[in-house]
Order: structure tokens, then sequence, then C-alpha cells
């Protein structure tokens, strides 16, 4: 169809609508179809009295829309090349792969899930830190000291210890504790005494006094033997900033009457160049402790009320151990056998010296690595109840 018969047909379709404009004037309604109801009469709206376009609108618009396309511009909104640009090709290497970027960055998800990893928790035996002067302050004061308030002084495996009795300061018997210098305490009715103690262990005499003794108020004492408190090794031990926790063997008992009395002497000479000798003195605390702890047997009446990798806590009982303590006791001995210890490293070589003659160790001299039979078989049969092992053992 050419051009000219198009503008033919806009020209009748024109008359067409003049004419009915003209008839909607005369009358004030629509034309109506004679075939068409009432009913279904819609009347016309106003936007249809509006003239079709015509052919040259048509090409008018074609126009408009070719303009368009020749005044296309590309706007970048943001980053360091913001701004309107003309032409495709001074925009396009400023865009070039800027589609596969977010227009927001994207929140990394995390890919540590706490709940999935092994939780971590306190070492249940760690401390505040207690300088080495500390130490060596209450060391010497135990040397020169018999007997003051809350405490007195006491002689054991040629080494001095505190005795903690009622109203004693909780904060002194809490550094004595981690320094590993007592022998007993005797708290009071309150438990006053040992309320800085770790929770553990008060817990324990707690539980003894309301379970076993049936007496809430009883008095009970606390014995220990326990290792000296060791430091991480620097080139100047008085600049060590972490401790290496005592380990402690606690016995906990009704109080009846004190056995333990205080040393009717002092030294007369302080231990000399006690820095030195720390290292051998925290060895020879680890051997006593350890052989206390195998005075234990299969047949031993008692009970473990506490354990962690550096504290055992026994009771009396009227039944003989139960499987699950010699677990707990077992577990704790482990660590002195194969000097396992978290101790310093001149401490570990001092200690090889002081433990069981079955251990071996790294730090174990050469000569000294053969076992004998004797040792073999003792250390199988170590729990086996004899009365001359068992006398053997109480006297070391």
């Amino acid at each position: 169809m050419s051009s000219q018969d198009i503008k033919e047909d806009i020209k009748i379709l024109d008359i067409k609508i003049q004419r009915a404009e003209q008839a909607k004037e005369k009358s004030g309604h629509p034309s109506q179809d004679p075939s068409t109801s009432e009913e279904q009469m819609v009347p016309l709206k106003e936007s249809s009295t509006q003239p079709i376009a015509s052919s040259e609108d048509v090409i008018k618009t074609d126009e408009a829309y070719a303009s368009s396309l020749l005044n296309k511009h590309y706007v970048i909104f943001n980053g360091p090349n913001a701004g309107c640009y003309r032409e495709w090709s001074t925009i396009q290497p400023l865009v070039k792969d800027k589609a596969k970027m977010p227009a927001n960055p994207v929140a990394q998800p995390n890919k540590f899930f706490l709940r999935f990893n092994k939780i971590q928790t306190k070492d249940p035996d760690s401390h505040e830190f207690i300088p080495l002067e500390t130490f060596v302050h209450y060391y010497r004061l135990a040397e020169v000291c018999n007997i003051s308030e809350g405490y007195f002084i006491s002689n054991q495996k040629d080494f001095r210890y505190y005795n903690m009795t009622e109203e004693a300061d909780p904060k002194l018997v809490q550094t004595l504790f981690y320094c590993g210098l007592l022998n007993m305490v005797y708290p009071g009715t309150n438990l006053k005494e040992i309320s800085l103690l770790p929770v553990g262990i008060t817990t324990a005499v707690k539980h003894y006094r309301q379970k076993v003794l049936k007496e809430p108020e009883r008095k009970v004492y606390l014995s220990f033997k326990s290792s000296f408190l060791n430091w991480e090794e620097t080139e100047d031990e008085t600049d060590s900033l972490k401790n290496y926790p005592a380990y402690h063997f606690i016995k906990l008992g009704l109080f009846r009457r004190q056995d333990i009395h205080p040393c009717t002497e002092v030294r007369s000479s302080l231990t000399s160049d006690l820095h030195t000798a720390l290292a051998e003195f925290r060895a020879q605390t680890l051997g006593i402790l350890l052989r206390k702890t195998r005075t234990l047997y299969k047949d031993s009446k008692v009970r473990i009320n506490y354990k962690s990798p550096h504290i055992l806590l026994i009771i009396e009982s009227l039944h003989t151990i139960s499987e699950q303590d010699c677990l707990k006791l077992q577990e704790f001995e482990c660590q002195f056998y194969g000097n396992d210890l978290k101790i310093s490293i001149s401490t570990k070589v001092k200690f090889c010296h002081y433990g069981s003659k079955d251990h071996k160790c790294d730090y174990c001299p050469e000569d000294n690595i053969e076992i004998s039979t004797e040792d073999e078989t003792s250390s199988t049969e170590d729990r086996d109840s004899t009365a001359a092992r068992r006398q053997k053992a109480d006297q070391m």
C-alpha cells in the first residue's frame, strides 16, 4: 500500500469521525446501533473523541526516535569515573567487566563456626601471675619464723611449710597454695579461710560435710603434698611473666585433734642462692608428691572427690576405691611417669633423678635407660596390695 492510499483512508476516517460528532451534538447521546439494547450501551469516554494520529504524526514520531538515538548518552553514577558521557567508545574501557561486580559490597560469610569447633575452656588450675619475689618472700619468712597470727610453721622433708588455722587470711591461704608452701589447713565452720581456693576444692569440702559427715558445721582438715610453683624460663628469671601451676595431692578428713605442732627452732642460716636451687627443690617436691600417690592401691578405701590436671583430692571411705577413681588416679600419675608435666625444662631434667625408677622420658640420662626386672614387676603390679609394699611406701 502506497502512502497516497494511506492518506486517502485517513481522510475517509476523519470524515466519518466528524459526522459522528455532529450527530452526537444534535441528539446529546452517542449514536446507537439498532441491534444493541439500552442495558448494553456503554457511554463513550472523552478520550475516544481524540482524533487518530495521521501519517505525518507517525513519520514525525519515527524521526524523534531516530533523533533520540543520535542524542544517547551514558552515565556513571559513582566511583572515580562518575559523570555523563556521549561516546560508548569512551566509556567502554571504564566499565569493562564492571557488570560482574555488585552495586553494593556483599558481606562475606563467616567461615569460622564456633559451634562446630572445639569450645575452648579455661584451665581450671590457672591463676593470676605470682612473681618470683613473692615466692622467695614467703619461703624466707618460713625459715625465720615459727608461729604468727593465723598460721604456724612445721618442718617436712627438710622443707618448712605453713599450717593455716582458723581466722587465717583467705588471700594468704590462696597465695601459699599457689606457691606450693601449704602443709595443713584447719578451716573454721564457715570455710572462710579456703574461700579463695579453686572452686573444685571448696565444693568437695562442702559435699564431704553435707553428704558424708551429715553435719555441715563439723570441722575438717586438708593435708597437702605440693610441688613448688614454677616459672617460664627466661634469660633473667625475675623477668618471667608466666607461671606453671604447682601440683597438689590433697587429703580431706574429719578434724579430731591437731597432730602437727610448730617448729621450736628457726634456721640459723637462710638457704643460699635460692634462685639457682629452686629447680632442684621443685624436682624434690614433685618426687615426694609422686610417692604419696603410690601409697594408693586397688584395695585402698578411699574416694577421689576432685581431680584436675594439677590437683588430686581424696577422702577416706568405707568402700574400696572404684574402677572409675582408679582411672582418675592412673591419669594423674601418667603425667609423672612420662615426665609430661607442665613444668620448665630445667625442672624436667632434675625430676628424672627424683621420679620413679621405672619411668622413661626424653630427659633421662643414657646410662639409666635400662630398667631392672624388679622395677618392671613392681610397675605392672603397682596396685596389688601387700603389707610390706604399703609399709615401704608409707616410709617414703
